[in-house]
Formats: C-alpha cells, sequence, structure tokens
C-alpha cells in the first residue's frame, strides 16, 4: 500500500504541470498569451508541434508542476506522521529542482509526442491511444531520475497509476466539456 501511496505522490507534481495548460487556456486574461511553443516553424510543410503547444502551457505547467512539489514537501516536514509512506531518500531531494524535473519531463514528453504526430498527420486534438496517455509518464521518469532513483517496481507502479488516472481523467473531462474526445 505504501508503495502506491507514494507512487501517486511522488509523481503529482508531474500531472500537475501536465494539467495546468489546459487550465491555463480557460482563463479569461491569460488566453491572449497562447503563442505557439515552435514560433510556427515548419519542417518541411508540417509545423512542428502545432497550435496546442505553447508558451503559456509550458510556463503554467512548470510553475503550477513546482508548486505542488514544494507544498508537498511543506505537508511532509509539517505532518509527517501522516505522510509516513514517504521514504527518507525522498526527503533529501530539492523540491524546486525536483519539481521543475518532473514538470519539464511531462511537458517534454508531451512536446515528443506532439512532434511525432504532426509528423504522422495525426490532427491536433485527435487522440493517439497509448501515446496521450504516456507521454507525460515516461518524460516526467525520465527527467527525475537525473535527481533521484527508485526501484523498478515504483517506476512500474508510477505508469500504471498514472495512466490509468490519466484515463479516468480524459473522460471526466470530455464530460465537462473541456475536451472534445472521451480519450
Amino acid at each position: 500500500m505504501q508503495l502506491i501511496l507514494f507512487g501517486l505522490w511522488f509523481f503529482l507534481p508531474a500531472g500537475a504541470a501536465n494539467v495546468a495548460p489546459i487550465l491555463a487556456a480557460k482563463i479569461p486574461g491569460l488566453r491572449k498569451f497562447s503563442y505557439p511553443f515552435d514560433c510556427y516553424v515548419k519542417m518541411g510543410n508540417t509545423r512542428i508541434l502545432g497550435d496546442h503547444k505553447t508558451w503559456r502551457g509550458l510556463i503554467a505547467g512548470l510553475f503550477f508542476g513546482t508548486l505542488t512539489a514544494v507544498v508537498q514537501f511543506f505537508l511532509v516536514l509539517q505532518f509527517p506522521e501522516i505522510f509516513s509512506f514517504v521514504p527518507q531518500g525522498y526527503m533529501f531531494a530539492n523540491p524546486i529542482l525536483l519539481g521543475l524535473l518532473l514538470s519539464f519531463g511531462a511537458l517534454f514528453g508531451d512536446m515528443i509526442k506532439s512532434y511525432f504526430k504532426r509528423q504522422f498527420a495525426i490532427p491536433e486534438g485527435k487522440s493517439w491511444l497509448g501515446f496521450d496517455q504516456s507521454d507525460y509518464v515516461v518524460g516526467g521518469l525520465v527527467c527525475s531520475s537525473l535527481l533521484l532513483s527508485f526501484s523498478p517496481v515504483l517506476y512500474l507502479t508510477v505508469i500504471i497509476e498514472w495512466i490509468s488516472i490519466h484515463l479516468v481523467a480524459s473522460y471526466i473531462g470530455y464530460l465537462l466539456a473541456l475536451k472534445s474526445q472521451p480519450i
């Protein structure tokens, strides 16, 4: 049970970073800051990333993912009895650096997937089953491993948990009209 709880806890900053661009796009004052991250550059006749990957999304994701990590570390320090599932080695990490690595990894993984979607002529916003659910998880785990290393079992737990969470959250987003497709 501790492994499951820690897997959810550890990867929460990446999850926050992954959803932050979607939420930031819905905030009226932030809508005007939607300049594409690829600056409209094309590779051949195809945009590198497309309109859905913006500077606003990158900044929002990095900010909220890192803020999540800082709040998590604060909570563990204030309430260690509640968060006894958190291993000691985790608490030696710099929360800002860990938050940035998890956030950047999640967002960069999503950008890599978007690049390949453009190259395979998959329209923006169109689901790419398997890749849409795993891109941010793989990216976040790879980047965070520069700071922390865990067992393969924890990594597998995180992958299963967060892909499952992504599927459920995507469906809820669809029901709330935040997404055009259920998955």
